[in-house]
């Protein structure tokens, strides 16, 4: 049996460094399987759920009950998955306590925000 022809950089043991060749693997630009079949896996669960738990919306109900219930996280995902698409109009003052739920609802409105469901309680 012969042996494989190593590099000269490439001796065999060490981990691969800056500079060695690629040996073995995927080539490049090449997708994860695997990858993409958790991703769609995880989008029809989304679906079946959806904004209710029952499916209502779909993936985008889904994604909506996301926003709403866990906004922070939301924020966090989106900027990860489309850092070129988030953009800031305006300096956000986040200091602001409302003592009632309704408070909170009026000022969301008079920023053009309504929301339909009771998320807030």
């Amino acid at each position: 049996m012969s042996e494989r022809k190593l590099p000269a950089k490439h001796n065999g043991n060490a981990r691969w460094q800056k500079g060695m060749p690629k040996i073995g693997g995927r080539t490049v630009g090449t997708p994860n399987v695997a990858t993409d079949f958790m991703r769609e896996m995880m989008r029809r669960g989304a679906e079946a759920v959806g904004f209710d738990g029952k499916g209502k919306g779909g993936y985008v109900g889904w994604l909506v009950y996301m926003c709403l219930r866990y906004p922070k996280e939301y924020l966090k995902v989106m900027a990860k998955l489309e850092p070129r698409a988030v953009t800031l109009d305006q300096t956000l003052n986040l200091d602001v306590t409302y003592k009632t739920v309704e408070e909170a609802r009026q000022a969301l409105r008079e920023q053009g925000i309504v929301i339909e469901h009771e998320v807030l309680q």
